[in-house]
């Protein structure tokens, strides 16, 4: 497995484990709480941050 691949499956990961931690508090607590809120927003920054590391990365060879 690649490294970008493994980068773009971690933080796909990270996210829907943010999600899934979203869902059970919600169910459990009826609010989301600020740690999955915290966990789904960093994977989603980092998929962004490397798929636009991987365009420059394009754009430049």
């Amino acid at each position: 497995m690649k490294a970008r691949d493994f980068k773009i499956h971690a933080s796909l990961f990270i996210t829907l484990l943010g999600v899934l931690l979203i869902i059970i508090n919600i169910g459990t607590e009826s609010e989301p709480g600020a740690i999955p809120l915290l966990i789904t927003t960093i994977g989603i920054i980092w998929f962004f941050f490397h798929q636009r590391s991987l365009k420059s990365k394009q754009n430049t060879d």
